[in-house]
């Protein structure tokens, strides 16, 4: 969405303030819904408390963090002068990757010491 508005700015009328709004928003109830779903799993798997909460916590923070990295990466991008479109799917999805790693292993590492 961020990238197609970049390319039609005249295609969504919303200020760019209620869109990042709108972009959060969602990101917090999917991070939400995905974490009730995983620990309902991990509870009848017989899973531990802690090891569940570390998979919640970091779950919901990749989730929103991934939700700001890909709004705000083709914004940075466009005025850099590089092409959103053709450079933001390769930045997220590498990026994406490390910040989960990172997340996950830095939760782990605080609530499992």
């Amino acid at each position: 969405m961020v990238v197609q508005s970049l390319a039609n700015p005249l295609a969504i009328r919303e200020p760019l303030i209620v869109r990042l709004l709108k972009v959060f928003g969602v990101a917090a109830i999917n991070g939400l819904v995905l974490n009730a779903i995983v620990f309902g799993i991990n509870m009848a798997m017989g899973l531990s408390w802690n090891l569940s909460m570390v998979v919640c916590i970091a779950l919901y923070t990749v989730v929103m963090l991934s939700s700001v990295l890909g709004t705000l990466t083709p914004m940075v991008l466009e005025k850099l002068g590089i092409n959103p479109a053709m450079a933001s799917g390769p930045f997220i999805t590498i990026a994406n990757d490390l910040l989960g790693l990172t997340v996950y292993f830095t939760v782990a590492h605080l609530l499992l010491l």
